[in-house]
């Protein structure tokens, strides 16, 4: 079985180079190196429709309604950002005249 490493690690500044939310920036919240997939905050946010569930023996009673929370996005549509704001292993040409 081989081991799956990836590019980024929780807690990184990434940002998303493809995809319904290229261009937004966020840290990743977890990283899932079996399914090739990481959590991104604020990026590809997903409505869940939840019922109200009934008081437990231990009495944890959740409410019913819509939740918003992120799901995973495919690890290769994100890009690691440096501190200063530059997303690592892109190129910029510089122009000549």
């Amino acid at each position: 079985m081989t081991k799956n490493k990836l590019h980024v690690i929780k807690g990184d500044r990434v940002k998303v180079i493809a995809g319904k939310d290229k261009g937004a920036v966020g840290e990743v919240l977890a990283v899932h190196p079996e399914a090739q997939r990481v959590t991104v905050s604020g990026v590809n946010i997903v409505k869940r429709h939840l019922r109200d569930t009934a008081a437990q023996p231990q009495g944890r009673q959740t409410k019913g309604g819509i939740v918003s929370s992120e799901a995973p996005i495919r690890w290769s549509s994100s890009a690691t950002m440096a501190s200063s704001g530059v997303v690592s292993g892109s190129s910029t040409m510089a122009s000549s005249k």
